[in-house]
């Protein structure tokens, strides 16, 4: 028999830590092939795709793939309290690396488009992380999770609860649809149906 499961916030699978700490990345991608086109690019360029998509572990990976090439690679985060960037941390950073360092800037969507041109200015070997491309930058790639990946990591979270929780939803692929392949907004609704088997998405 099946011990009850205590709901509440604390031990919800889907909450935020827990979510944020899956690493995964489609395995059509082949890293060589990525570098190579950055590299073609100059080094300047943006990876595309919502939150949740592997944008930051993609980037992670590039930045060991560079290094490991000889590469001086710089990789720029948000503050961890607000998630915003730090312009003038980043623009001090900027400042006192080599000229053909690459930077990768993370959390850069939250910066207007000026700020972005601003950076570029200051650093053009940078790779952007984006929700929403920049017009006349090269995209170095596109991530975008499918059903396959929805459901391989919701299993990861709540074990075989996720096939369920999955199914209440409507199936991996219209909650993906519902949430425009946004992984975060999925897990959040994911959260509220494991948090209440009442709730109903409208």
């Amino acid at each position: 028999m099946r011990s009850k499961i205590k709901r509440s916030a604390e031990n919800n699978p889907f909450r935020v830590s827990k979510f944020e700490s899956l690493k995964w990345l489609p395995h059509t991608i082949d890293l060589k092939k990525v570098f190579e086109i950055w590299g073609n690019n100059n080094f300047r360029g943006q990876i595309i795709g919502n939150h949740g998509a592997g944008k930051s572990t993609l980037a992670k990976k590039l930045q060991r793939f560079a290094e490991a090439k000889g590469f001086e690679c710089i990789f720029l985060f948000a503050n961890a309290q607000s998630q915003r960037p730090d312009f003038k941390t980043w623009k001090k950073n900027l400042k006192a690396v080599n000229e053909n360092s690459l930077v990768i800037f993370d959390s850069i969507s939250h910066a207007s488009l000026w700020r972005k041109r601003q950076l570029l200015k200051l650093h053009p070997k940078s790779l952007f992380l984006l929700h929403k491309e920049i017009k006349k930058m090269p995209i170095i790639c596109t991530l975008a999770p499918n059903a396959e990946i929805l459901t391989k990591l919701a299993k990861e979270l709540a074990g075989e609860e996720a096939s369920i929780l999955l199914q209440r939803c409507g199936g991996p692929q219209v909650l993906l649809q519902r949430h425009n392949a946004n992984l975060r907004e999925c897990f959040f609704e994911l959260y509220k149906i494991w948090l209440n088997p009442n709730f109903t998405e409208v």
